[in-house]
């Protein structure tokens, strides 16, 4: 059914992240191979290019760190298994960023906080898990 729909050029979105939580494997698979052929370098991955709004995950949320939370080693492993061998940055962004200090004062945590405090305090409590 999802290669149906990847065939039939339907936005993926978040489905990625939707299929970690669900720990749905062969998804996982397939979606990662469809956003590598689609993905155009320095645009935003399809679960990135989600309205804040509707989103199901907080943007902080990345494939890995949701497959990590699940503790599923196989989609991590699958995802770790996607660095790219001749660059250092991974073609999926796997990476886990490094969290701010509780009372950091930079631009970025200012203007989360002052858009929407409970998304920006669970934000920082996803880094730290």
């Amino acid at each position: 059914m999802v290669q149906l729909l990847i065939y039939s050029q339907v936005e993926t979105k978040d489905a990625l992240l939707h299929a970690i939580n669900e720990e749905f494997v062969e998804a996982v698979e397939l979606l990662l191979e469809h956003e590598e052929q689609h993905h155009v370098k320095g645009k935003p991955h399809s679960w990135e290019a989600i309205d804040r709004d509707k989103a199901t995950f907080t943007s902080d949320i990345t494939p890995l760190i949701l497959a990590a939370h699940r503790d599923n080693y196989e989609i991590i492993k699958l995802l770790l298994d996607r660095v790219s061998n001749d660059s250092s940055q991974a073609p999926l962004d796997i990476k886990i960023p490094t969290p701010h200090e509780v009372r950091c004062g930079c631009t970025e945590c200012v203007k989360s906080s002052s858009e929407d405090s409970l998304r920006h305090s669970r934000s920082r409590i996803n880094s730290y898990r």
